[in-house]
Order: structure tokens, then sequence, then C-alpha cells
């Protein structure tokens, strides 16, 4: 009897510790739950940033195709698995066997040849005519939306904040072998494959001699761009010539030329220097114009200047031509990020931005660079910005609506669209002549004739 008794009062306190241990564990769960994996937000001034999910999801895509209903999505997806190990333990090794540079790189050139022939093949991806680009992808977003789901209002594959650590800038082999089975389309375009994305985005960005923070750029944005689930394209606009670098106008280009290849919804306006460090920084628009960049490595994260509307902006296809577009005037460094906040203030357009603690770049902007930047500043664009804030009728003269330019050539790369562009035009702009202009620029018109000749000039002067 005795015995019994202790082993029924051992039982029971068993059972009792067992009890509680299951409903430490309920409560721990809930409160995890509460506190992660809802869509809880940040406290903020304008825009919600949601919090990443306790564990780090699989791989871009992955998920999305074993949900899939569509079989080749998956088998897609299991052959590039299967590829990407090919190919690493395929790689030669330059060191073994003394293998000259001509070899290796003619051996590796074999296998990249072998590897993207088969990746074409498995995308159905070919070359296709700029003419019917616009209508081959409209064609196939319209398919897609009538047999996809849309994607979730906030990506699943959200990862949160991960600091970039800058080394040595990978090569063009490097960045290229990196995303040699991923599903980028030429022309820099993506879409995920499990559902329909909520925003069609053009990321625009004003480019010349910056071939290193080029391949940077492109290492990161794709990956980051994809977990965001966005239907997505990346255009390089690059300035040919020595002349004074127009980032204003090569925005407008920018702008102008993509969409004719697609029905674009949101426009990112990038500098190549910059990277977001957070993936919740949403490249998308919510209906008024974003400053995503407010905090910058280089500047110690803080805002320089409450109007301050550069280096990475999003603005809706109706808000950027309702401003219309930037400032065409701007030659050298400086003020056509000012131009634009002033566009938005003429039109009562309020501008967003995130809360600021909570959006973090990373600048990579190379010492020569700075120096450049320097050199290069418009001391003139305080006399144009002049312009745009004392009259709102100047806007109507200087933008989209009289953009000239030069398209010397435009392809679809692997990782990006790129767009050769002369910015100087010929034209002499009458309409100019009638305003009350500075006495200088007057002087510079009647000698050169041009007006973009005489914006050079005067940008080039110290004042």
């Amino acid at each position: 009897m005795a015995a019994n008794a202790r082993f029924s009062l051992f039982y029971k306190l068993t059972a009792v510790i067992v009890g509680l241990a299951v409903l430490e564990c309920l409560v721990g769960y809930v409160i995890l739950e509460n506190s992660w994996t809802r869509p809880g937000y940040m406290q903020e001034t304008s825009i919600l940033l949601p919090k990443p999910k306790l564990s780090r999801p699989k791989m871009m895509g992955y998920e999305d195709a074993r949900s899939s209903s569509r079989s080749s999505s998956f088998y897609r997806l299991h052959k590039r698995d299967q590829l990407d190990t090919a190919i690493k333990t395929r790689l030669p090794s330059r060191d073994a066997n003394n293998t000259s540079e001509a070899a290796y790189l003619s051996k590796l050139g074999r296998i990249r040849f072998a590897s993207n022939l088969y990746s074409q093949n498995l995308h159905n991806l070919r070359s296709v005519k700029q003419s019917d680009s616009y209508t081959r992808s409209q064609e196939t977003s319209a398919l897609r939306e009538d047999q996809l789901p849309r994607c979730a209002v906030v990506s699943p594959y959200l990862t949160g904040f991960h600091k970039v650590t800058l080394g040595k800038a990978p090569t063009w082999l490097d960045v290229e072998t990196r995303f040699a089975f991923d599903s980028i389309e030429q022309g820099g375009r993506w879409r995920p494959d499990g559902c329909t994305s909520r925003h069609r985005v053009a990321i625009i960005v004003p480019y010349r001699y910056r071939d290193a923070n080029l391949r940077v750029f492109l290492s990161h944005m794709h990956l980051f761009l994809q977990r965001q689930q966005l239907d997505y394209g990346i255009y390089i606009v690059e300035q040919a010539g020595e002349q004074p670098f127009n980032r204003a106008k090569l925005l407008n280009i920018g702008y102008a030329e993509s969409i004719k290849d697609y029905d674009w919804q949101c426009f990112i306006f990038h500098d190549i220097d910059l990277l977001p460090e957070d993936d919740r920084i949403i490249y998308a628009c919510p209906g008024q114009p974003v400053h995503l960049s407010t905090a910058i490595d280089s500047m110690d994260f803080k805002l320089t200047y409450e109007n301050n509307f550069g280096g990475v902006s999003a603005m809706s296809r109706e808000m950027f031509e309702l401003v219309n577009g930037y400032s065409n005037l701007y030659f050298g460094w400086g003020g056509e990020d000012d131009d634009m906040f002033e566009r938005l203030r003429h039109h009562d357009i309020v501008m967003m931005r995130y809360q600021h603690s909570a959006v973090k770049f990373k600048d990579t902007k190379i010492n020569v660079h700075r120096k450049q930047t320097k050199s290069s500043e418009n001391e003139f664009r305080w006399h144009l910005l002049n312009y745009t804030r004392s009259s709102k009728e100047f806007i109507a003269l200087d933008g989209l609506t009289t953009l000239n330019y030069t398209l010397k050539e435009k392809t679809l790369r692997s990782l990006f669209t790129w767009i050769l562009v002369d910015v100087i035009s010929g034209d002499v702009r009458p309409d100019i002549y009638d305003l009350e202009l500075d006495p200088r620029l007057n002087e510079a018109l009647r000698k050169y004739g041009s007006l973009d000749e005489a914006l050079v000039f005067m940008a080039q002067q110290k004042h």
C-alpha cells in the first residue's frame, strides 16, 4: 500500500510538471506570435514598416513553387538547384595544374555558354525586338494576372536589417555567375513565380564612369528586390561624352524610355552608390512621393536638411507626369533634387518619409568619386532654383514636355537595360528668352545659341 501511494504521488507530480511546461511553451508561443509573425508596425512618422518574421525564410521562389499547381515552375527550380551544384563543381581552378589565364577563361567561357544556353531554353528567353517588347510584356502580365493569385501585402521573404559590408568589388564574372541560374529575364526584368506582384516598379539609375559601383549595385539590388516580390526592371541610363553630368535629365530619359517597354506604375530614382540595408524599406509607391534615403552612413545617418529629396526617391507615374518630371537644366552636381521638391510644393503634394531611425543606406562612393563630385559642383544652380521657386509657369517650360536627347544605344543585357544617350541638344528655346533670366545666362545664350550649351558653360564657371 505504501509503495503504491508513493508511485501515485510520483505520477501526480510528474503530470503537474509536464502540464506547467506545456503551459509555459504555449504562453511563449503566443507572445512570439503577437510580437513577430503578426504584421506589427514600428512607430513612424509617415509610412509603416512591417517587422520581419522570427525565422529566416528559404530562398526566394522555392516555397512559392512548391505551393504552386504549376509543376513546370517547380521542375525549373529543382533543375536550377542541380545546375547550380554542377557549375560549382565544374568551374576550373586556375592554380590547379598551372592552368594559364587564357586556358582558364576559355574553359570557363565554354561552361558558362552551355549553362546559359540551357537556361535560355528552360526559361524560353529569346531576344526580342524593342518595338514589340512592350506588347509581349503586357500579354504576359495579363495572362499571369488571370491565372495567379496576388502576392501577400507583406512579403514572407523579408529578413529585416542586414548591415552591408564592403570589400573588394566583385568582377563581372562573379556577378554573372551568381545569377546564372536565376529567373532574371533579359533587360534585368524579374517577377515572382507563384503569385502576381502588387507593384510594377522601374528602377532608374543615372550612370557614368562607375563600373565598380554598378557591379556592387546589381549584386545587392536584385536579391533585395526579389525578397519584396516586386515585378521590377533595372534601367542604367548612361550619359555619353565629357560634358558635366546631368542627373535629372538622365532620370527623365530613363522614365521616357522605360514606359516604352512596359506599363510601369512606380518609379524608383536611385543613385548608384546607395544600397538599402533593410528590405522592409519597400520599393513601391503608396500614393504620395516618398523620399527613401533619409539615413545614410556617410552622413552619420542624419537628414541633411528638411527639403532633401535626393539619393533615392519613389514617385508614381501620375505624380511624376503631374509635376512634369525633373528639370533638364541642371548640369554638374546639385540642385535637381531641390528643384523637384519645389515642383511638389507648387502642386500642393506632400512628400513622405519612412521612420528615420529605421531607414539606413550604405554609401559605396569611393574617395576619388567624392572629390570628383565636389569639383563638379554647379554654383549656378541657385539661380535656376529661383526660377522654379518663383514661378509655377516655369515648370511647364522645363521637364518631360521639353525633353530632347539623342538615343545612341539601348540594349537588353542579362541583369539590366542599358541606355546610352547624348543629353546635349541644339534647341534654341525661344520661350526661355521671354523670361527674365540672369544677364550672364542671356549672354551665354547669345554666344552659344543652344540652351544646353549655354547651361554647360554656366555650370563650369565659378560665380
